[in-house]
């Protein structure tokens, strides 16, 4: 049921249903993660970091509990952090295009952007309709005033599915070609 109400954007719901299933079974990983994940998403990233902890104490094997706490580290700022739980979700699951593409968001943010680019081609190679992995190239690839790749990209995230369209107009990693006339090009096309 906690997920049920997380996938709602119940978050408050869902916490009192993780909250009940840990006094159920409080050995048990994935709710720590489900949990630590819904502090994510309230932007309390300590007690989802909390959470995480303890999800990867019960199962240090579990890549997606280092990827969401490298998540949580990533918008508290340490950056230093989430690139060593990206790195081990990476070393736990070497083809989990996720865990690289949320690695790259963190190298943007240490203005990295040849590491960012390789992180990304790695998750577009693992997994070719990744829209999300081709959003953020076309972001970094913006940030890096590589205007023509940069169209390229956002252009197949959005072929792909890629549909946050109030996202992609306030983006200020897409500043630099926001008055390209392809920009609104392509809003328009997929504003549909």
């Amino acid at each position: 049921r906690g997920n049920a109400f997380a996938s709602r954007n119940e978050l408050d719901k869902a916490i009192q249903e993780y909250n009940e299933a840990l006094r159920l079974d409080p050995k048990n990983s994935s709710i720590y993660v489900n949990r630590g994940n819904t502090w994510w998403r309230k932007k309390d990233y300590d007690k989802a970091i909390q959470d995480l902890d303890e999800a990867i104490r019960l199962d240090p094997k579990d890549a997606y509990a280092f990827i969401n706490r490298g998540n949580a580290w990533s918008d508290k700022k340490d950056y230093d952090k989430a690139i060593k739980d990206f790195d081990e979700a990476i070393r736990l699951d070497p083809k989990n295009a996720s865990a690289f593409s949320n690695r790259s968001l963190v190298w943007n943010e240490k203005k990295e952007f040849d590491k960012a680019i390789k992180d990304l081609d790695e998750a577009i190679r693992l997994n070719p309709k990744f829209a999300t992995a081709f959003y953020n190239k076309a972001c970094t690839l913006a940030l890096q005033g590589k205007t023509d790749p940069a169209f390229d990209s956002l252009a197949k995230a959005m072929e792909l599915g890629y549909r946050n369209i109030e996202h992609i107009k306030k983006d200020p990693d897409l500043d630099s070609i926001r008055k390209d006339a392809r920009f609104l090009e392509l809003l328009k096309k997929y504003s549909n």
